[in-house]
């Protein structure tokens, strides 16, 4: 581990010159809407507090049963899209949004 200290002027150097890890071929990444198995492994040990993992478009990709429970989340991919919940779904938008 490189020591960053903000009066050094170097230590931006030192951390730019680090060489990136190693690439990963095409098509061996994680599938979009999908979470690691160690994510949803903590998720399902958070058993008193509840919890969701968004994505970058603000769908639920993963929940722990709290979490599904209150914010009424299922396996169904249209309770998952949040966006389209809050703003366009006639039982959960008037009901937080009134007008």
């Amino acid at each position: 581990m490189l020591p960053a200290d903000a009066a050094d002027p170097q230590a931006g150097d030192l951390i730019a010159a680090q060489p990136a890890g190693p690439a990963l071929p095409p098509g061996t990444g994680r599938p979009p809407g999908q979470v690691r198995p160690g994510v949803q492994l903590l998720l399902d040990n958070l058993t008193d507090c509840p919890a969701l993992v968004f994505g970058c478009r603000i769908d639920v990709l993963a929940w722990n049963d709290l979490g599904g429970a209150l914010h009424d989340v299922t396996d169904e991919a249209r309770s998952r899209d949040m966006p389209r919940r809050v703003f366009l779904d006639p039982q959960h938008g008037p009901v937080r949004y009134p007008n």
